[in-house]
């Protein structure tokens, strides 16, 4: 049975698919909620994601199965949440 692998640059092109996704729905829902932001978070989980990545693989960049790939996924979005929650708290008293 062959294992289905995955690369880095699929891992970068899913990201571009839920940016377009939530643009769109802020699009549609006219919300206030600035693109930028979004753009933001997911610029930071793509960066948990490569260095979770890396490490994972022995520290390369060769495609790597999907079992190996989920909790680099878990692993960067419960990072992003926590670093950008604690960012948005840390506003949130200051402010």
């Amino acid at each position: 049975m062959k294992v289905k692998k995955i690369s880095i640059k699929w891992i970068y092109f899913y990201n571009l698919i839920e940016f377009l996704a939530f643009a769109l729905a802020i699009k549609f829902m006219s919300s206030s909620l600035k693109i930028r932001y979004i753009f933001l978070v997911l610029l930071v989980q793509s960066t948990f994601e490569t260095i979770f990545y890396y490490k994972t693989n022995d520290k390369s960049f060769e495609p790597i199965s999907y079992d190996k790939a989920i909790p680099i996924f878990l692993l960067a979005t419960a990072s992003t949440i926590v670093l950008v929650g604690s960012i948005l708290f840390i506003l949130y008293i200051l402010g």
